[in-house]
């Protein structure tokens, strides 16, 4: 499991907690970089 999933799953419930609307919007980038690097990790292996 990449080290981003991790720090996202633990990341993303605290920002939504403490930071709000501005927690929110950070969580939904963070969300859209993960998925970009898990596509990433995944493309090769589908060829």
């Amino acid at each position: 499991m990449p080290l981003i999933l991790i720090a996202a799953a633990v990341f993303l419930p605290l920002a939504l907690v403490k930071g709000g609307h501005n927690g929110a919007t950070i969580a939904g980038v963070l969300l859209i970089i993960v998925a970009i690097t898990v596509t990433i990790h995944n493309a090769p292996s589908r060829k």
